[in-house]
């Protein structure tokens, strides 16, 4: 069987989740099965776990209770229960004693962003998304690639091995989050280590319509452009083939 991992470069609010789900309608509909994954999809679940939060909202009354309710020490304490669950699918070696330790100090640095948010969301569920992302960004970045720089690679990885040794029907794996160097070396290492094909895009959309989309101020995705998770974009574009690169303003 012919297998292949699709890939999708681009910054915040490009539309690489779009373009991605487009991309496996045209799949689906020439007959291929699809595993449709992202490097953030264990974020999310700890996100979920630990604050019930979802990606789509809106935020549900007893969320809401909730969040008004909780503790900053039990918040803690349920991202550590639920970063080494995700870390014990990996084959990573990380002691639950480290994850503890640098989880409170890194909650504890990051309380006034964080606690910020929260409280955003329950003031203002109008701009949720905006809240969202940034809690989606703060627990992806400054949390886990703190306690381990591939720890969302490892277990995304081992999710999509575990899928294709158990279901042999599926043809395609749809990844749409690259944003790191890790990433993109971490799938084409992957579709050479087993022999699949590998087809990674860009996705470009001006920085105004980005910020309109996201509900991000300009100055904000400046700042992820030049500190965040945003700075490896170019060179990581500048490696794909230029029939490779979407423009989605």
């Amino acid at each position: 069987m012919n297998r292949e991992i699709v890939g999708f470069i681009g910054e915040i609010g490009a539309g690489k989740t779009y373009l991605s789900l487009e991309k496996v309608k045209e799949l689906k509909y020439d007959g291929k099965t699809c595993m449709v994954t992202s490097w953030a999809d264990a974020v999310k679940d700890i996100i979920a776990n630990t604050l019930g939060l979802l990606k789509s909202g809106p935020v549900s009354q007893d969320t809401l209770e909730y969040l008004e309710i909780v503790s900053f020490i039990n918040i803690k304490d349920i991202f550590c229960r639920n970063f080494a669950q995700e870390i014990e699918r990996t084959n990573l070696h990380i002691d639950p004693s480290e994850i503890r330790e640098k989880l409170h100090g890194l909650c504890q640095i990051h309380k006034k962003p964080l606690k910020e948010n929260i409280e955003g969301i329950i003031k203002d569920p109008d701009n949720y998304s905006r809240y969202y992302r940034s809690i989606i960004q703060m627990v992806g970045t400054e949390f886990g690639r703190s306690l381990h720089e591939n720890l969302w690679i490892e277990i995304t990885m081992a999710k999509i091995q575990q899928v294709l040794v158990i279901n042999p029907c599926v043809n395609i794996v749809v990844i749409d989050d690259i944003r790191f160097i890790n990433e993109y070396d971490a799938i084409t290492n992957f579709a050479d280590t087993y022999n699949i094909k590998s087809n990674i895009y860009g996705v470009k959309a001006s920085i105004e319509v980005r910020s309109q989309r996201t509900g991000l101020s300009i100055q904000k995705l400046e700042e992820y452009a030049i500190h965040g998770s945003e700075k490896y974009i170019p060179e990581l574009m500048s490696r794909l083939p230029e029939e490779n690169i979407i423009f989605n303003n």
